[in-house]
């Protein structure tokens, strides 16, 4: 409305001064909200991401975060493990939960790795600390560090954990 010639001539000047003023205002914004690490949101985005491009290179992943965020995503969630679950034979993605190495084992056994995609959130998803622990014992790779997320790749287990 302000910017409608109706003979007002300070309205007519002040009308665009106000629209530049918060267009700039939107525009600072933004770019804080896209640019600054204090406005970091969980990477749920990216770490699906990986996880598809391994469930394409046949190797399963074991998702240890929220598990209706993966199926957003598009990622095939199993129910809940259970300690001593036996490996699925087709690669998919398993929901947070059981983090025990004969899981692992039996994983390896038909595949030469596992993406494991792990929350930074420990209290949340990994309270007892159990899946830390078993990740100790099993030959890991780094692959990624997002905001809130490890991204590991698992392909083998520990010399030491064998003798057990």
């Amino acid at each position: 409305a302000g910017l409608r010639a109706d003979g007002n001539w300070h309205r007519c000047k002040l009308a665009p001064c106000a629209l530049l003023l918060l267009g700039i205002a939107w525009s600072i914004s933004d770019l804080r909200q896209r640019l600054l690490p204090s406005y970091e949101k969980d990477d749920y985005r990216d770490a699906a991401a990986l996880a598809h491009i391994a469930l394409m290179r046949g190797e399963p992943v074991f998702w240890q975060a929220d598990r209706e965020t993966a199926m957003y995503y598009g990622l095939r969630t199993a129910e809940v493990l259970k300690p001593g679950s036996i490996a699925p034979s087709d690669p998919l993605t398993a929901a947070s939960g059981a983090c025990s190495l004969s899981w692992f084992r039996q994983s390896l056994q038909t595949h030469r790795a596992v993406l494991v995609v792990m929350s930074n959130k420990a209290d949340i998803f990994d309270p007892g600390g159990e899946c830390r622990n078993t990740l100790d014992s099993l030959d890991i790779e780094h692959l990624a560090s997002l905001s809130a997320f490890d991204v590991l790749k698992v392909t083998g287990v520990k010399s030491s954990s064998r003798q057990f």
